[in-house]
């Protein structure tokens, strides 16, 4: 499903204090919520820098989802793996079920 948000990579501008597109386009204009009289423009730039890092770190989360279904030379995959590293079955389906859960409201479906 293609995705209905900006295209990455997104940056923050000091300047302008806001979240702009590569294209040059603007994405967001961060506010800190409830800082500290002094702290406004810390928790600004890491609201932003986070901001910021979403459509990369998305990108990552629908790449580690598509590798979970790649077989190594053995056989398994990364989700046989996770399985494997787990206590229970319910903690590995919790892992893999968070992937598709991050992607859906990444797109605006949850």
């Amino acid at each position: 499903m293609k995705t209905k948000f900006t295209p990455g990579p997104w940056k923050f501008d000091s300047v302008s204090m806001s979240i702009d597109a590569a294209n040059g386009g603007l994405v967001a204009i961060p506010r800190s919520g409830g800082a500290l009289p002094g702290h406004f423009e810390n928790d600004l730039r890491a609201n932003a820098a986070l901001i910021a890092a979403a459509p990369e770190m998305f990108e990552f989360i629908e790449t580690l989802k598509v590798l979970l279904s790649c077989k190594d030379d053995r056989g398994l995959t990364l989700e046989n793996h996770i399985a494997r590293c787990c206590e229970t079955s319910e903690d590995a389906q919790s892992i893999l079920d968070r992937f598709d859960y991050l992607i859906s409201k990444a797109r605006g479906e949850v």
